[in-house]
């Protein structure tokens, strides 16, 4: 969870020079779209691979036996020399940006050897949390959430392996790094998608709703994890360069990730709507939620290489981080440490969840007006429909990094000593 808190940190910290990059005015004052370029992909990698797998981790650890120890260490301390690795890389020669989808990476071998031991770290964890779940009897609905995040996670790994090798004559470049991580890309969005939803049923303890019964709820993970299984398929019948790999992998998310989320989310939301008093926990459900809808719409109405893309998969992680946030602040009596006053967390989860949609709302119309994406763009003083909705990008980016920032100050005081004292078991079965 540490490892989590500072990647998180570092996101926010380049996320502040990407928001000010498109500012208008205030964009003219940096050195240009290679700085723009280096300071997007260490975002995120920082927000997208190190946050969303730290926090995996944690879960599966704490999910897990108490035997096998001295493999989670080892996955441990393979992520956080390769966190590290990635974040300082730009200082020892990295930076030469290639903006591939998914991940984008510094074509530099530092770089490189950063990403790869980052991803043996998250292979052992994932396996430790594959075959924890795997041993358990009965169903419930948190652990079977992270079993099957662990199983697609580690079929991601195995489809990036495969690409690899494929291209493994290929040159180096743009087309090299979008066809290695095209599919593998597509797959983490399953990981993402189970982790969200597994957040969401914790967050929701306690309301009355089908997925209550654990044998529903395994149905519902199920259901969203099984078009992952055409995967392998597409992987064997097309070359990772082909038109046919890229369509097939767009079409199986484009169709088969959201129903799942989907579903749960409008019967969570219905389940919760006439709670009083619910707290932190219901201000970060419905919040994730609306970003999901919200990142849903903008994808519908996707129509070129334009912001409207950043605005859809903004909205989309925003709402797995924001589930993710509150299910950390959550974590921390396990961790044997007092969750932050509920004032101060509901205001954290609306700063970031507020601030996402603003700034979806400034991309979404930046995108409409021609704006393009994984680009600074016209960062001058022409009156006109992007320079307003770049300017509510820039309020909104600036409330979501405050509210990142506010949830890593938390988190980071709460990380304190304490007297050793005895933890609450990890509710397994969905109870606060």
């Amino acid at each position: 969870m540490l490892l989590a808190t500072l990647a998180v940190a570092g996101a926010a910290f380049f996320a502040i020079l990407i928001v000010l990059a498109r500012v208008p005015a205030i964009g003219a004052l940096f050195p240009g779209p290679r700085f723009y370029k280096v300071a997007l992909t260490l975002h995120v990698n920082l927000a997208q691979l190190v946050w969303f797998t730290s926090v995996a981790g944690a879960l599966w650890s704490l999910a897990g036996p108490d035997g096998g120890r001295h493999l989670e260490r080892a996955a441990l301390w393979c992520c956080a020399a390769g966190a590290a690795t990635i974040a300082v890389s730009p200082a020892l020669g990295a930076l030469s940006p290639v903006t591939s989808n998914y991940l984008p990476v510094l074509d530099h071998p530092v770089f490189a050897s950063g990403v790869t031991l980052f991803g043996a770290g998250l292979g052992l964890q994932a396996w430790r949390g594959w075959a924890a779940w795997r041993q358990g009897r009965g169903p419930s609905p948190l652990a079977d959430g992270l079993g099957m995040a662990a199983g697609t996670a580690l079929a991601t790994l195995a489809l990036l392996a495969a690409s690899a090798v494929e291209l493994r004559q290929a040159p180096a470049g743009p087309g090299f790094y979008e066809a290695l991580f095209w599919g593998a890309g597509h797959a983490w969005q399953f990981t993402l998608a189970l982790l969200m939803m597994t957040a969401w049923l914790w967050l929701a303890a306690g309301a009355r709703h089908p997925f209550t019964d654990p044998r529903r709820a395994r149905l519902l993970l199920a259901a969203g994890t099984l078009p992952l299984a055409a995967a392998p398929v597409l992987q064997a019948l097309h070359p990772v360069m082909s038109g046919a790999y890229r369509s097939g992998f767009t079409d199986l998310m484009r169709y088969g990730l959201w129903p799942a989320p989907a579903l749960l989310c409008a019967v969570l939301l219905a389940a919760t709507a006439g709670r009083v008093n619910a707290g932190w926990r219901r201000t970060a459900l419905r919040l994730s939620a609306l970003l999901f809808a919200a990142g849903l719409a903008l994808g519908a109405a996707i129509g070129g290489a334009n912001t409207v893309v950043t605005a859809h998969y903004h909205g989309t992680i925003g709402a797995v981080t924001l589930a993710l946030m509150g299910l950390s602040h959550g974590l921390l009596p396990v961790l044997g440490r007092p969750v932050p006053p509920a004032g101060l967390v509901c205001r954290q989860l609306r700063l970031y969840g507020f601030g996402i949609l603003l700034m979806m709302a400034g991309l979404a119309v930046a995108g409409f007006a021609g704006a393009p994406r994984k680009l600074p763009g016209n960062v001058g003083l022409d009156l006109g429909p992007e320079f307003f909705a770049r300017l509510v990008m820039g309020l909104g980016g600036t409330l979501a990094t405050a509210g990142i920032l506010m949830f890593v100050a938390l988190m980071l005081r709460q990380a304190g000593p304490v007297a050793r004292r005895p933890a609450p078991a990890w509710p397994l079965e969905g109870r606060a």
